[in-house]
């Protein structure tokens, strides 16, 4: 099984907030994520991603207690099949691979991003992040603007509070 640690990273900006997302060299677009790396917990493995595609220290950052999503999901031939009720045992797919996916959420303090691996990035609106994800994607983001949604955020002094 192959196993992924991510990321979404956000920004208030106004009423609302905006999402970072990340230009793939094959032209897709996502948030920041990776492998662990051997006995590394999954934030440590979030903080390191986040730092090696974004440059982004922990100083910028907060992660947002309460969030974190998994999923899984099997691939043959480089063709992901995204089905949240799908088993090694039901897969119409011969000997798939599997993939487990972790997501947190974190609040930026700013918008500076340094990419490393990546051709691009945009802080985009909720809508608009939409349109350039796929369905795995927009399903994460969706549950994480839902989570925002739910809470008060207030950023006082480079400081988090959630209520």
């Amino acid at each position: 099984m192959t196993r992924h640690i991510g990321c979404i990273l956000a920004i208030k900006e106004g009423i609302g907030f905006k999402y970072l997302l990340l230009h793939n060299p094959d032209g897709s677009w996502g948030f920041v994520h990776g492998p662990p790396k051997v006995k590394e917990g999954e934030e440590q493995t979030a903080v390191r991603e986040i730092f090696s595609q974004t440059s982004k220290t922990t100083d910028a950052y907060d992660f947002v207690p309460g969030f974190k999503n998994e999923s899984l999901w099997y691939e043959k031939a480089g063709k992901p099949r995204f089905e949240p009720s799908i088993t090694k045992q039901s897969s119409p797919l011969a000997n798939p691979q599997q993939h487990q996916a972790t997501y947190y959420l974190a609040l930026c303090r700013d918008k500076e991003v340094t990419l490393s691996e990546y051709t691009g990035y945009r802080w985009l609106p909720f809508d608009t992040c939409l349109r350039h994800l796929s369905k795995p994607d927009a399903d994460l983001l969706l549950k994480a603007s839902q989570f925002l949604g739910s809470k008060v955020v207030k950023i006082k002094r480079g400081a988090l509070s959630l209520f």
